[in-house]
């Protein structure tokens, strides 16, 4: 299994630190599409970095649903993704609802963006499954 770290996240951060090393003492490999650039250039720098990436594509986005967690942009950049490749793609969702007006513009996203993909939205997930959501 294969699994990749994406965003614009605090690389040293304690929960991503655990994570990863959770992860790699399992054999699971990571890959790390991150930058901690500002602005508009680090939209530029996660998507040359995510098109490398081959292959059947699950996409989990584990967070809570919030503009600071930017779930917007997760689906702006896997829209352009799906415009570049073929292989089938999941990307399932899961977080509490905690904008629920920047979730409503999240499903207006999704529902206008034409993407050959499945999108569904799991729900709030308990740490102790997330191990289950992964495999």
């Amino acid at each position: 299994m294969t699994i990749c770290f994406f965003g614009n996240y605090i690389d040293d951060y304690p929960r991503v630190r655990v994570l990863r090393e959770g992860f790699k003492q399992n054999s699971v490999e990571v890959l790390e599409c991150h930058t901690r650039e500002r602005g508009f250039k680090k939209y530029f720098k996660l998507y040359n970095q995510h098109k490398k990436i081959k292959g059947k594509l699950k996409v989990i986005f584990l967070s809570r649903i919030s503009r600071k967690k930017n779930l917007l942009f997760a689906l702006q950049v896997f829209k352009k993704y799906r415009c570049d490749h073929e292989e089938k793609v999941n990307f399932d969702i899961y977080g509490t609802l905690e904008d629920k007006t920047y979730w409503a513009e999240c499903q207006y996203f999704i529902s206008s963006a034409k993407m050959d993909v499945e999108i569904m939205y799991k729900g709030a997930i308990e740490p102790k499954n997330i191990p289950k959501i992964l495999c």
